[in-house]
This record gives structure tokens, sequence and C-alpha cells, in this order.
């Protein structure tokens, strides 16, 4: 979690980088006013939430996040027994801004109630 106005770049110097769930956790969270974070080249992968938002990524609040030539793949929101919200199975946005640059992808990704890719409210 980025939180508290933090201003972080994550950046693969051979396009090997890689943020990896284990369709296990969510990958990242970008929270708050101020907080800016830029990932450039890498892949963010399976990553997977139960009854709640953004399998792979979180952006709310006021938060920035810059993606430059990223991979998106393999993320999942799924709701458990009783609990109907899965929303955004690659990236949920609230109240922030998503930048897709240098031909970033976002493929693969699955939610069971909304927005398969993004969820943007």
């Amino acid at each position: 979690i980025f939180s508290g106005g933090a201003s972080v770049v994550m950046k693969s110097s051979n396009g090997e980088g890689v943020l990896d769930g284990g369709h296990l956790v969510r990958v990242l969270q970008v929270d708050g006013e101020g907080t800016h974070v830029r990932l450039v080249g890498i892949e963010v992968r399976d990553g997977q939430v139960w009854s709640t938002q953004g399998g792979c990524i979180v952006v709310k609040d006021g938060a920035k996040l810059e993606a430059d030539g990223v991979e998106i793949f393999g993320c999942k929101a799924t709701f458990l027994p009783g609990v109907f919200v899965a929303h955004g199975g690659a990236v949920h946005i609230e109240n922030s801004n998503l930048t897709l640059t240098g031909g970033s992808k976002l493929f693969g990704n699955a939610a069971e109630t909304e927005g398969g890719a993004l969820n943007i409210l």
C-alpha cells in the first residue's frame, strides 16, 4: 500500500519485472491525495480479492497511477457466498486518476459483478 503523499517509481531495467499476487492477494493499492505511483515496463498479474474491488490494483481517494508499457493480466475479483461485491477484475479506480501509455495492456481479467478490466467510480 502506497499512501500519505508517497511518490514512487517502479521500473524494470530489463523488461522482466513482475508484481505477482499469486492468486492470493491484491498486488497494489495507491491511496490518498498527493500519492503518485508510476509503473514502467513491468507486468502486474495474478491478483485476487474476495467480496471487494480491484483484483490487482486499487487507486482511490485522489491518488494517481501511471502505467507506461505495463501489462495487467490474470486478475480477478470474486464474491463470497452472500456478499455480492466483486468489481474491477484488474483495476478499481475511485475518485482518482489512472493513465495508461506506451502500449499498456489489460487482458485476461475477470470480475463476477462489474468491470472485468476496469471499474471506475
